[in-house]
């Protein structure tokens, strides 16, 4: 299935998310104006109350991005059915933005994939070393058997709509702080250094040719009760 509805949350980043995608958007709005240095008002599309919270993944991200007539290389050659899960997506003009969140760092680590199909691998496999081509990583690392093959897979998801098919993504990280319904608060300094390390052990340079299109967003859930 690549329509995945929940119910409103009640604690983690899945609740963080629901509440600024539905509630507190202003929030992330003025964040992303300053970065990009031009006026966005985001409309979301995924997770939305409307729509049952529901969560995309495969084709169907393409579809709630309303881009599918954009798309020149199909995803299918690209990624395997059963791939990303994208926390949130929203557009502004033609913008789209694709969005993780998290609440805290373990839940950045996640190892490989799910793939079973030898088939599927070799396509998730063969994807990666474009991407990481793509961004100068000269080494030999396996971004497939990565420690943080997440964060991998979603930077070629967005090479694959920037480069691939031309199309303007971005893509946030969009880390919670003071979230009390988890049981580690990680402060603004602990992302920052979780996420030297993701650059580390991916040995990818800070600096390459997706970086201003990767944004990295720190939002205090304190500010969902004012």
């Amino acid at each position: 299935m690549a329509r995945i509805p929940y119910k409103a949350e009640t604690h983690g980043s899945q609740k963080d998310l629901q509440l600024l995608a539905n509630n507190y958007f202003d929030i992330l709005n003025t964040e992303l104006s300053s970065i990009l240095q031009t006026n966005i008002k985001l409309n979301w599309v995924s997770p939305i109350k409307e729509d049952d919270y529901a969560e995309y993944v495969d084709q169907d991200f393409i579809e709630r991005l309303g881009i599918s007539d954009k798309i020149t290389t199909p995803l299918k050659q690209f990624w395997p059915n059963g791939g990303a899960n994208w926390d949130g997506l929203a557009t502004a003009g033609d913008k789209v933005f694709l969005i993780e969140a998290k609440a805290h760092i373990s839940e950045q680590q996640i190892e490989s994939t799910g793939a079973t199909a030898e088939s599927s691998k070799q396509l998730i496999h063969e994807s990666l070393e474009k991407t990481k081509k793509y961004l100068e990583v000269s080494s030999n690392i396996n971004w497939y058997k990565e420690n943080y093959y997440q964060y991998a897979n979603r930077l070629a998801h967005l090479y694959f709509l920037r480069e691939i098919n031309k199309i303007d993504a971005h893509l946030l990280f969009i880390y919670f702080l003071n979230d009390e319904s988890v049981s580690k608060n990680e402060t603004q300094s602990d992302w920052e250094k979780a996420i030297d390390d993701v650059y580390t052990k991916l040995e990818l340079q800070r600096n390459n040719n997706l970086t201003d299109y990767v944004h990295h967003i720190y939002i205090d859930t304190r500010k969902f009760s004012n």
